[in-house]
């Protein structure tokens, strides 16, 4: 028998993000995303994550827990979706169990967002959002791009993007986060005379690091660098030629997980570096409290 109460507790926002579905805001304490089992041009599905519930507006008001919901993206039955959400309870890398299924045609495709360009910074507004994070316009010039892109209801935007080692691009601005293209890892290894090797969560505490340090250069970095973008990725890459492998995750349960998970891999070659931040969720925020004293 099933623990009921215990499988309603997994995080439908861990399981969206494990399916590389993120968020596109926040409103009246609720997220918003687009769908994620059915094609809709405007969003319209709310997470609460008070209540790990979630309601979708374009669906009759359709909503419910977890178990609902993995029943429907899944297209499964209660007993089958008791069964998935206690494999995903019960193992330590949550795995992308389903496909985004969509109520279309098979004719016609779910509208994803669409790459247009990617060019040198140059837009005043994305620079100075950099610049919000802490990140001055010439370390942010480095190693992020002005993304074009056009949504799915074909307006086009544009945010700051990193490229990862797939083509796609993570991309950032405001509130809003997402990947334009196949989701993966970013690596920057032209440090190689250095066996030491930096992991980072996220681009902004990669960059935050280039301002910590007081350089401007890649050059000058001292170790080579690994940005995960997901620490559901953190197995993309294999780390054990290097003789130190520094991580800097975020200081809250699934960053002191994936650091536990470097560790349990590869031994005493970890150094968790989140030490320095430890007042702090992350080394962005660290570093934007530090430049307001």
């Amino acid at each position: 028998m099933y623990d009921i109460k215990k499988l309603k507790m997994f995080p439908i926002v861990q399981y969206l993000k494990s399916n590389n579905i993120e968020p596109l805001g926040e409103t009246g304490g609720r997220l918003l995303y687009f769908s994620p089992y059915r094609a809709e041009n405007t969003p319209s599905f709310y997470v609460h994550e008070e209540t790990n519930t979630y309601k979708d507006f374009g669906n009759g008001e359709r909503g419910g827990d977890i178990i609902d919901l993995v029943q429907l993206c899944e297209r499964i039955g209660r007993k089958q979706a008791f069964e998935r959400v206690y494999i995903l309870l019960n193992t330590h890398e949550v795995e992308r169990i389903f496909e985004r299924a969509t109520y279309v045609e098979k004719s016609e495709k779910k509208k994803k967002r669409v790459l247009l360009s990617a060019r040198d910074l140059q837009y005043n507004n994305l620079i100075k959002y950099c610049e919000g994070r802490g990140i001055p316009e010439q370390i942010a010039r480095l190693h992020l791009s002005q993304v074009h892109y056009l949504n799915p209801d074909d307006s086009k935007y544009t945010a700051v993007g990193m490229r990862n080692r797939s083509g796609g691009y993570e991309i950032r601005f405001g509130n809003f986060k997402s990947c334009i293209g196949e989701k993966d890892i970013t690596i920057l290894s032209r440090c190689p005379s250095s066996n030491i090797v930096s992991v980072f969560e996220g681009m902004f505490d990669f960059l935050s690091m280039y301002v910590i340090k007081g350089i401007n250069s890649f050059c000058s970095f001292g170790t080579n660098a690994v940005i995960l973008h997901s620490t559901a990725l953190w197995q993309k890459f294999d780390f054990s030629a290097y003789d130190e492998i520094r991580t800097y995750f975020d200081n809250d349960e699934t960053g002191v997980k994936t650091t536990k998970k470097f560790a349990e891999k590869y031994g005493d070659k970890v150094k968790d570096y989140s030490t320095m931040y430890l007042k702090y969720n992350d080394l962005n925020e660290y570093l934007c409290q530090r430049q307001k004293k």
